[in-house]
């Protein structure tokens, strides 16, 4: 899977939201870097807290889901940026799994129904995609798109330009760019549903 051809550095980036995450706010760990598994599992709890409220089981009764009271929350960019790098990642490589069934099912000398079999599955992880910048990738090189997304997200979470320009590793004139640019983010934190509702009840 290639992540080389982005406009930035891939891990990077993934990385320094990662340790802006673990430097921030009521989210910081004290100590040692925890295993980039736990970072994640921390930041997919953070995006949960802004997620669609729940409710959850605790001794034997519903209580509502834990919710971060803070919006915008810097915390809550960053973990959806995070979300929006990590899902164009583990899309990439299900769109390349797509695209070795496909090529089976026209190159190898495989009974029909085999073939036909291939090209469904082939079929079933496309309409699985869940990355918005993966599904509108431009022509351009490198793509823009998912650059895009995650300079909109860190934006949303209250992060400045010159924040959004050091994690990215560019400049705030081309972060200005990536956030006025059509919205490309693959999922919206509560929050923002919530707060354009209440402006159009208004």
């Amino acid at each position: 899977m290639d992540l080389g051809n982005l406009g930035f550095d891939f891990h990077a980036v993934l990385t320094a939201i990662e340790d802006r995450f673990l430097s921030s706010g009521s989210c910081a760990v004290i100590g040692d870097r925890p295993p980039k598994h736990v970072v994640h599992a921390l930041m997919d709890d953070h995006v949960l807290m802004h997620a669609v409220p729940t409710l959850d089981e605790k001794y034997g009764f519903l209580v509502p889901a834990p919710r971060c009271p803070i919006w915008p929350c810097p915390s809550a960019g960053l973990a959806f940026a995070a979300f929006e790098l990590r899902w164009y990642a583990i899309n990439a490589f299900e769109q390349e799994v797509a695209e070795l069934f496909d090529l089976a099912a026209a190159r190898l000398p495989l009974w029909g129904q085999l073939a036909e079999e291939f090209r469904e599955e082939a079929t079933r992880r496309r309409e699985a995609l869940f990355s918005v910048p993966l599904q509108t990738r431009s022509l351009r090189r490198p793509p823009a798109a998912l650059a895009q997304a995650v300079a909109q997200q860190l934006e949303n979470g209250g992060l400045t330009d010159p924040e959004i320009a050091m994690l990215m590793g560019c400049t705030p004139g081309c972060v200005e760019k990536r956030c006025t640019a059509p919205e490309r983010r693959s999922v919206l934190p509560f929050d923002e549903y919530y707060e354009f509702e209440g402006d159009g009840a208004a």
